[in-house]
Order: C-alpha cells, then sequence, then structure tokens
C-alpha cells in the first residue's frame, strides 16, 4: 500500500507539483460551480465526469510526485563540475563587450560568439510586435498566437533567438497535447496574457528568416576548420559534430586553459591593429572538458567569422 501523498512530500517532493494539484482541485471546484447553473440532470452527469476525471488527473500528480521523490538528491550543476575540476560556467558575469580595457583603441570590432540570446530585433521584427493584434491568450482570444500560420510554422525549432526573437522556445503537438500544456502553465503560474507581441516576432522569425539559419551554420563550420588549420596544433574539433550554429572546441594544450584563450580572444592585444588592421575582440564561453563554446546567429556576418578567424590565429 502506498503511503500518503502528504507524508511523502513533506521534505523531498516539489513543492511545484503540490502547487499544480492544488490549482487543479481549484479548476474543478470551479467547474462544478458552474455546473451547479445548469439543469439538475445536466447537473449530475457533469459532476460524475468531472469527479472522475479530477480523481484521476490527482493519481497522475500523486504518482509523478512519488516518482520524482525517489530520485537521489543531487548537488547543484556548479557544485558537480567544480568536484570534477570543471571550470564554472560563468555566463552570466562574464565581461560585457563594448568596453575597451586600458590601452584598446575606442573604435573596436566586437565579435560576440557567447550565444544566439544576444540578438536583437531588427526594424521590421519591430513593427511586427508593434502592429500584432493581441488578446487574452489565457482565455484562447489572442488572434496572433492563435494564427494558422504560426501554428503551421511550430515544428519543433528552438533557434528563433539566433534569428532576433526576443523568446526563442516552441512548444509543438497535437491539440490536445498543447491544451495540457496550456493548462500546466497556467497551473504553475506561467500565464501569459497579451503574448502576441512576442508571438509576432515569433512568427516573422519562422516563417520569413530559416532560410538564413544555414548561413549560421556555413560560419561555424567555416571557423571549424579554419580552427583546424591553426600552426601549431592547439585545437581539436569533431567536425562531424559541426551541424549547427552551435561549436564545441577542445584545446590540446594543457598549459593553455580554456578562460586564458577566452580572455585573449576577448582583448586587444599589443601589435594587433598593426597585425589585423584594426582592433578585434571575439567573445566566447569557456565550457567544460577543457573546451570553447561558441555560437552564431543574426549578429554576426562572415566578414565577422573571418575577423574571428584572424584573431584566433593571431592569438595562436
Amino acid at each position: 500500500m502506498q503511503e500518503p501523498i502528504t507524508d511523502l512530500n513533506r521534505h523531498r517532493a516539489p513543492q511545484v507539483l503540490l502547487v499544480y494539484r492544488a490549482q487543479l482541485q481549484r479548476s474543478h471546484m470551479t467547474s462544478h460551480r458552474a455546473a451547479g447553473l445548469r439543469g439538475e440532470e445536466e447537473e449530475g452527469e457533469v459532476g460524475k465526469d468531472d469527479e472522475e476525471k479530477e480523481r484521476k488527473e490527482g493519481q497522475e500528480v500523486d504518482n509523478a510526485v512519488r516518482v520524482l521523490a525517489s530520485f537521489p538528491r543531487r548537488k547543484p550543476l556548479v557544485a558537480q563540475y567544480a568536484a570534477l575540476g570543471h571550470p564554472k560556467r560563468n555566463y552570466y558575469n562574464a565581461e560585457k563587450p563594448g568596453c575597451p580595457g586600458p590601452g584598446e583603441a575606442a573604435h573596436v570590432r566586437v565579435v560576440d560568439l557567447r550565444s544566439d540570446t544576444v540578438t536583437k530585433p531588427g526594424p521590421v521584427m519591430r513593427q511586427a510586435m508593434a502592429q500584432a493584434e493581441v488578446g487574452d491568450d489565457v482565455m484562447g482570444e489572442d488572434p496572433t498566437v492563435n494564427g494558422q500560420g504560426v501554428e503551421e510554422a511550430k515544428d519543433g525549432l528552438n533557434g528563433e533567438e539566433s534569428l532576433g526573437s526576443p523568446v526563442g522556445t516552441v512548444l509543438a503537438g497535437p491539440r490536445d497535447f498543447i491544451s495540457k500544456a496550456v493548462r500546466c502553465r497556467k497551473a504553475l503560474g506561467g500565464g501569459m496574457r497579451q503574448a502576441g507581441v512576442l508571438a509576432a516576432a515569433g512568427k516573422l522569425s519562422l516563417l520569413e528568416m530559416v532560410g538564413r539559419l544555414e548561413e549560421d551554420h556555413h560560419n561555424a563550420k567555416t571557423f571549424a576548420l579554419a580552427l583546424l588549420d591553426c600552426a601549431p596544433s592547439l585545437f581539436d574539433v569533431d567536425m562531424s559534430a559541426v551541424e549547427t550554429n552551435i561549436l564545441r572546441f577542445r584545446i590540446k594544450d594543457c598549459g593553455l586553459s580554456p578562460q586564458e584563450v577566452c580572455a585573449r580572444m576577448g582583448q586587444v592585444g599589443e601589435g594587433e591593429e598593426a597585425s589585423l588592421g584594426q582592433g578585434v575582440r571575439v567573445l566566447m564561453h569557456p565550457h567544460y572538458g577543457n573546451s570553447i563554446r561558441a555560437v552564431w546567429h543574426l549578429g554576426i556576418s562572415p566578414e565577422d567569422t573571418q575577423l574571428a578567424i584572424k584573431k584566433m590565429q593571431f592569438v595562436a
């Protein structure tokens, strides 16, 4: 016999699922009250259906809590990386672009490969967002979110951020699946109201800008090939894994850390302007396993990629 769910979750079960369960119960209470406005015969039928539905959904949530509560508690990822001797992935406290260091020229070209989330909406996208028809999405009344064009374009893509959208994740699936997902989102406090402003940006990205993703993939592969041509050979790249706009490469020289390489790439060195014709700062992130991560996006042109290659050759 299973122990009571309240006892099981007292210390270990995720509180978020308990909130979800409470929201489900409130939702059913609301539906019961609504049923009370109907005829007595209809109320009895609806009430029985709602009770059975509530019972099944309550069991599903209880089972999910039990499964999650049975998992051993693990250390946070930061602690796990530290225990393995990996560098801290300090994405959000990294040096920001646009501020030349001591002795650097005021005019420096910045090639920001930290993430595709650094892109910004362009004029056309901003106009589409400003002119979007909106409504209450929680009530299913936002015409832009409900637009057929967006539904057809939602094909599992998770890359609108690289195309300039302010958000970049899409959940796609059959209508009943999306309906359940929206309900979970609302129960967990994630309801969005006039979401058409964001949907307009996503629609523009998916319907009119997806074709340029190929340019990002090409630029990433160009940079990866250039790393293999560096003399002396400092970098290891698995070219079979270079398929998208995200590149991860390893450093062969154990005496040179990813942090040191990223630091050198991110500042203008002595003699650089004379060698390259201008100061260049290439921003990347140290990654785990003695590797570096670089991401191409809307803001990085083929010319920027060539500058990043020249910078890497200069640093190497």
